[in-house]
């Protein structure tokens, strides 16, 4: 039994009419009575009575109209359901991020492409570097931002947006608040918060920039994952934070000073290599565009 034996029954059932119901479906006469036939034939039973000037339906046949709209009706619900879902697939970008406050860098772009696309759901997945990656290799995801690195990262392409320092976070209050740009010099003897990604503290622990963020043996330092934890332990007073520009978001009681001796590191997108969704083609030129 399949789904065009059914709707041939149905057909005929509803009009009495073998021709109609052919003229319906948009197949011949002979066609609709071949799939009745083999439907039957199925069934172990007559489904209609035919002369030469009626149709009419068998007890069989009254019994099984019931089922027989039944079973489109769920067929025909399926079908809606799977060309939905591959509409709205054509619809999602599935985003990776690392930092809630990586977020306000990419409004412009998501605005933009909500107006040219109403129909466009973007979805957020926050999680590490390495995991979002990870993800983006597996086809989980269709993009993530990240700093650029020297990795192989299987076929993922890069676009570059921005270039970025490091910028020291403090406490309204503290005496050097007022400073334009601070040092490790100046800093050395007081404790710190660490959210530095593991990638990057370890580049930049050994690195260029070695004797610019300080690791010294008697130094305090609270670790955390994230600018918005970096930021309430600021404030609680555990320390002043080093933090990449693009993660700074203003905030009444801290000051953002330049910190000395550190070079610059390249934000932007990793996505795949491979042929690109409009949707996702789109929202690069955008975020390009916005980084212009």
């Amino acid at each position: 039994m399949n789904t065009s034996q059914v709707e041939c029954f149905v057909r005929v059932a509803e009009t009495l009419n073998f021709q109609q119901a052919a003229e319906t479906l948009h197949i011949s006469q002979p066609s609709v009575s071949k799939q009745i036939a083999a439907l039957e034939d199925e069934l172990g039973a007559r489904l209609f009575v035919r002369t030469t000037r009626t149709v009419s339906l068998t007890d069989a046949g009254e019994l099984f109209l019931t089922d027989a709209r039944s079973l489109l009706k769920t067929t025909y619900h399926a079908r809606q359901v799977i060309a939905e879902s591959r509409q709205d697939a054509r619809n999602v970008l599935r985003i990776g991020y690392t930092d809630t406050n990586e977020l306000p860098g990419i409004v412009e772009a998501l605005g933009r492409l909500r107006e040219a696309q109403p129909a466009f759901h973007p979805m957020l997945a926050q999680d590490s570097w390495d995991a979002n990656l990870t993800a983006l290799q597996h086809g989980q995801i269709d993009l993530c931002f990240a700093f650029q690195d020297n990795k192989q990262h299987g076929k993922l392409k890069f676009l570059p947006l921005t270039a970025h320092r490091f910028r020291c976070v403090l406490p309204a209050t503290h005496p050097l608040a007022g400073a334009g740009a601070v040092s490790y010099a100046q800093l050395e003897a007081e404790p710190q918060v660490v959210c530095v990604p593991m990638p990057l503290r370890t580049r930049y622990y050994s690195g260029e920039n070695a004797e610019a963020i300080p690791r010294g043996g008697s130094q305090r330092v609270v670790l955390c994952g994230n600018a918005s934890e970096a930021y309430a332990l600021v404030l609680a007073g555990f320390g002043y934070c080093l933090l990449p520009e693009h993660l700074i978001v203003p905030h009444p009681d801290l000051r953002v000073l330049r910190w000395d001796r550190t070079s610059e590191m390249v934000h932007g997108v990793f996505y795949a290599d491979k042929p690109q969704s409009p949707l996702l083609k789109r929202f690069l030129k955008l975020l390009a565009e916005a980084a212009a």
